[in-house]
């Protein structure tokens, strides 16, 4: 992750631990149909996925600081201090995330099998 952080710039490079509880979530898909060998196909074109930013619990940024864990260790604690309102900031980019593994994952579905073969 890069940035600034009041005056201290971010960058790290490393994993991102998050819990989420009590979540409701949605996502949106929108398609195409189209016809391959007589059979119909989902051709996805967009996808918004959703979820309620106060179902954030708890998030942490592994190596935010490159080869300063204690100072790693505190911005982190300040931010789950003030998750709810980094949850504004937070959410979104994980929302956006998450939309991009969902329409990897259903554009391969619905290429592979026809709609027939997955409703029948």
């Amino acid at each position: 992750m890069d940035g600034q952080l009041l005056e201290m710039k971010l960058e790290g490079n490393g994993d991102v631990e998050a819990n989420f509880s009590d979540t409701h979530s949605s996502s949106i898909m929108t398609g195409k149909k189209i016809q391959r060998k007589g059979q119909n196909y989902l051709i996805l074109q967009t996808n918004t996925f959703k979820v309620n930013p106060d179902a954030l619990q708890y998030f942490y940024f592994h190596n935010l600081f490159q080869n300063n864990p204690e100072l790693t260790e505190s911005i982190n604690n300040l931010f789950n201090q003030n998750r709810n309102e980094l949850a504004v900031e937070v959410v979104p980019l994980l929302e956006g995330i998450i939309s991009k593994i969902y329409m990897s994952f259903f554009s391969g579905v619905f290429s592979t099998y026809s709609l027939e073969e997955l409703f029948a």
